[in-house]
């Protein structure tokens, strides 16, 4: 029989998003990454923390420091309460408070690139927080542009009520970021638009909507990534820059964006994708290595919430 405290968190949760959840944003950051904290060491139990445990401890290989394990899921969980309550504070963001939360290293690469005036792709995945890839651009005057699902998308009486609210209110703070997004599904061609003027479009390389699954390397597992971004950049001859966003121990961020990956079109265009997705592996394997805890989030989600989707995808396609 489940507790009574279990049967009543979704109402508890609704309770947190309609009240204390508007305070979240006018609370001085020290105090929202602490409720964070503490709303999160709440949900590190049950069954989301058993899978990711159990993921996260294939990912680590065989061996696995069980402690170590622990101590990753939990800051994993954390973190993405950390993440859900620095979306939330999106609307009140400005330059300003923007530089209290990230730190944007590599403009250099990507400066470059640009100057280049066929625009650049901004690779991205679902490590760390993010959403924050756009804030820092955004608020670092470049014109950027995410490419990304809608999250009402995933608004629908399949799922439970308080995911449901949790992505009206993500779309909502999303929306005012200084940022243009295309979401999958509209005109795709504002994407050729976009980098036609010279601009900045972030693309996920593990979103859910993957137009060809390949599998790559990470760790002791493998993962996969979309070749589409990828290909796009061949063909168009456009250069995709990696970037990752680190939370460090005073929980700003470090976004980091790396030189442009190698490419050859000679090769074909998409063997280029594929000599491309390898080159990103090895560059995501480096910050999952050093920062577990920023992919572990990602490892239940694959498991679970996109499972179905990422199931009617290719397998045999490896690279």
């Amino acid at each position: 029989m489940p507790s009574k405290l279990t049967a009543l968190k979704p109402a508890l949760k609704v309770f947190f998003l309609y009240s204390v959840r508007k305070l979240i944003p006018y609370l001085p950051r020290y105090w929202v990454m602490r409720l964070a904290d503490l709303s999160g060491s709440l949900d590190a139990h049950g069954e989301k923390a058993r899978i990711t445990a159990e993921k996260v401890g294939r990912m680590l290989g065989p061996g696995a420091d069980p402690g170590q394990v622990r101590r990753i899921v939990l800051a994993s969980i954390r973190e993405f309460h950390k993440d859900l309550f620095e979306i939330w504070c999106f609307p009140r963001l400005n330059r300003r408070r923007l530089a209290t939360m990230a730190s944007l290293e590599g403009r250099e690469h990507l400066d470059a690139a640009l100057a280049r005036g066929k625009g650049a792709i901004v690779g991205v995945t679902h490590f760390g927080s993010f959403k924050m890839v756009i804030a820092a651009l955004g608020y670092a005057g470049y014109k950027v542009h995410q490419v990304a699902v809608n999250p009402m998308t995933f608004d629908n009486e399949s799922n439970p009520t308080v995911n449901n609210i949790i992505m009206r209110i993500e779309y909502a703070c999303e929306r005012s970021l200084p940022a243009e997004f295309i979401y999958l599904g509209s005109f795709v061609r504002e994407i050729y638009r976009a980098l036609g003027r010279g601009e900045v479009v972030i693309m996920s390389l593990d979103g859910v909507e993957r137009r060809k699954q390949i599998q790559v390397p990470l760790l002791n597992i493998e993962t996969g990534l979309d070749l589409a971004p990828l290909l796009l950049a061949s063909r168009l001859d456009v250069p995709l820059l990696p970037c990752f966003p680190l939370r460090q121990a005073d929980d700003r961020h470090r976004v980091v964006i790396h030189p442009p990956l190698s490419s050859d079109p000679s090769l074909g265009h998409e063997e280029d994708a594929r000599q491309m997705a390898l080159a990103f592996s090895r560059i995501m394997e480096g910050h999952v290595r050093a920062y577990p805890s920023h992919y572990a989030r990602s490892l239940y989600v694959f498991a679970t919430i996109w499972k179905e989707v990422l199931d009617r995808l290719p397998k045999d396609d490896r690279v």
